[in-house]
């Protein structure tokens, strides 16, 4: 399954994000149309992620590693305290940082 996801207003920071969630039929025109309402959000200022979720080509964690690595410096940036709070699941996500982040036992 492929999913669009848009996140609107992509300040991390602002606590008004939105994010939206475009799922695609299966079939042949699927990748275009996703593609197609992608660069419609990016016209107007949205950044927009194209994600494969299927768990056999990346396991559980298929998907939010194409969309939060791409965010992850904005997010280290402006939210230092999420990024020690969420280092666990940081890292499922993006394995390359677990050199990186420090990951605290319960």
């Amino acid at each position: 399954m492929e999913t669009l996801i848009e996140v609107r207003n992509h300040d991390v920071a602002r606590p008004d994000n939105r994010v939206t969630i475009l799922e695609a039929a299966e079939g042949a025109s699927r990748r275009s149309y996703l593609e197609e309402q992608s660069a419609l959000a990016s016209q107007s200022g949205t950044k927009a992620f194209i994600v494969q979720c299927h768990f056999d080509d990346g396991g559980p964690w298929a998907g939010p590693h194409e969309m939060i690595a791409p965010l992850f410096e904005q997010i280290r940036r402006t939210q230092p305290d999420l990024v020690v709070k969420h280092s666990l699941e940081l890292i499922y996500v993006i394995p390359q940082l677990r050199h990186q982040l420090s990951v605290k036992n319960p």
